[in-house]
């Protein structure tokens, strides 16, 4: 089944995906916007998905 969630980056609400599971709504935000420095852009660590 897929799930609507919604995705924050510390704290601020970002946007909503549709996903399986929590892991994959957070590697598809990373895979659009996030970077393997966190310091020069959004981190995995620093994504967090909640379910609707």
């Amino acid at each position: 089944m897929i799930f609507q969630w919604q995705i924050f980056v510390d704290g601020v609400f970002r946007a909503t995906v549709s996903s399986i599971n929590e892991q994959g709504a957070i590697d598809f935000w990373y895979m659009h916007f996030g970077g393997a420095s966190k310091y020069t852009g959004i981190g995995r660590d620093q994504i967090k998905a909640v379910r609707i």
